[in-house]
């Protein structure tokens, strides 16, 4: 007891608290509580979990991909810049972007970087959901009315919805920024295709990465290996000279090349229909283990 305390202080107040905790339920605030806000059917089931869950990472390559666009169609214009460099640089940009004129070379080399950097977020968003598997949270959504298959189709599904949306931010900002500096308003056009062109690629590498986390879960790692192959393959192989038959392997070399090439459908539909049987096979797969 402190100096100036009164005898009994500690024992009046024990008592009044004793009978305004008899007078409550336990657990109770002082203030009743209210309701929340309430949801919309946008916002509820999984399908917006796994929009919320890879929307930071996202957003992220949206806000990237548009920056990066704007930096290529500004160096691109630029009279002193890339397009008006030396002959080997001019070879180097029809190599990797088509037999096209310079412009057009130009813009199907850029649109296969942000068709490459798309592809790695998402792989990453993919794998999000074996991390997600191993952190147990999968056991708070399993006993809902929602199948393990579903969940995969979803998450992919939402992974695929930011890809998209970064192929097309990239290609807008690299034909605005081109179309603005050089007055040509038809590069905007372009350079969204030579983006945009990029999906079935980028569906490809997603599945993959999906057939890995359902059927090999403990391999899932090897997604980020099949993305460097494609890298090396579908961008470099022809300027290391390989055989047709190894630079096939990768989906980036059956993309057509715009707007350096005439647009071709034999590939992109080839590549949507591999990219549907590896999410079937990732299916079967991830019905046929434990979770977990």
């Amino acid at each position: 007891m402190g100096p100036g305390a009164v005898p009994g202080d500690s024992g009046g107040t024990g008592l009044v608290a004793v009978a305004v905790s008899r007078r409550r339920d336990v657990g109770v605030g002082l203030l009743p509580p209210r309701p929340g806000p309430a949801g919309t059917r946008v916002l509820a089931g999984r399908w917006s979990l796994s929009l919320r869950l890879l929307r930071g990472p996202g957003v992220g390559t949206v806000v990237g991909m548009a920056a990066l666009g704007a930096l290529a169609g500004s160096v691109g214009a630029d009279p002193a810049g890339l397009l008006q460099s030396t002959p080997a640089v001019e070879d180097l940009l029809r190599r990797i972007g088509g037999p096209g004129g310079l412009v057009p070379a130009y813009l199907a080399t850029m649109g296969a970087m942000v068709g490459l950097f798309v592809a790695a977020q998402a792989v990453a968003a993919v794998l999000a959901l074996r991390r997600e598997e191993t952190a147990g949270r999968w056991s708070l959504l399993l006993p809902q009315p929602l199948s393990r298959v579903r969940m995969l189709v979803l998450h992919l599904a939402a992974a695929l919805l930011w890809s998209a949306l970064a192929l097309a931010a990239g290609g807008a900002s690299m034909g605005a920024v081109l179309a603005g500096r050089t007055g040509r308003g038809g590069l905007l056009g372009d350079a969204l295709a030579a983006t945009v062109v990029q999906f079935p690629a980028v569906l490809v590498m997603a599945a993959v990465a999906a057939l890995l986390v359902g059927a090999m879960p403990v391999a899932s790692g090897a997604a980020w290996l099949a993305w460097g192959a494609a890298v090396v393959l579908g961008q470099l192989g022809g300027l290391l000279q390989l055989p047709g038959w190894v630079t096939g392997l990768s989906p980036f070399a059956h993309v057509p090349r715009l707007p350096a090439v005439a647009m071709s459908w034999t590939g992109p539909i080839g590549l949507l229909v591999l990219a549907v049987a590896v999410v079937v096979l990732a299916a079967v797969g991830l019905r046929r283990r434990d979770a977990g």
